[in-house]
């Protein structure tokens, strides 16, 4: 999803206006059980290469895909 728009924890507001410039991108993705663990390495390493980038991963079972 592109120019989202929010405030995080670790980042100033981002609403695409004058006062509070600046838009999100938000990637989604349904992967195995078994690549879990690899995907959040990854977005750990993201954070501590780019800590200012607000990068965050957020875990949910998938219960159906069709």
């Amino acid at each position: 999803m592109e120019k989202a728009r929010g405030e995080g924890d670790e980042t100033e507001l981002k609403l695409g206006t004058h006062s509070w410039p600046g838009r999100n991108n938000v990637l989604l993705m349904a992967i195995q059980n078994e690549e879990c663990d690899m995907m959040k390495d990854v977005v750990r390493r993201l954070k501590q290469d780019h800590h200012r980038a607000g990068v965050k991963a957020f875990v949910l079972p998938m219960e159906e895909s069709f």
